[in-house]
């Protein structure tokens, strides 16, 4: 997303230098600077386009995390201080190298 933000502003900063130099140029004909214009617009909207659908992929995975932290929060809740108790102590033994 960052990459796609910093490409768009990139090319905002490039078209707006071009549209500056370009009106005291004589030697790029107008149509051709239209048509490259165009491009540029074209190009630019698909990558809106994928910013937009990689900001809503983000959105699902962050939402499936915090679904799994609920029920993992639930789930701790619920256990049996048996369960609990293991569950402490394989961790103690994974945290110290033993399986």
């Amino acid at each position: 997303m960052v990459a796609i933000d910093l490409l768009i502003s990139m090319l905002d900063r490039m078209l707006d230098t071009i549209s500056q130099a370009q009106q005291g140029a004589n030697y790029v004909s107008t149509t051709e600077f239209e048509t490259w214009r165009k491009q540029v617009d074209s190009v630019k909207t698909e990558l809106a386009r994928r910013s937009t659908k990689m900001a809503g992929e983000v959105q699902n995975t962050y939402r499936v995390i915090q679904q799994t932290q609920f029920l993992e929060s639930t789930l701790k809740n619920t256990m049996s201080p048996q369960m609990t108790a293991s569950l402490r102590f394989g961790r103690g033994l994974s945290s110290q190298g033993l399986r």
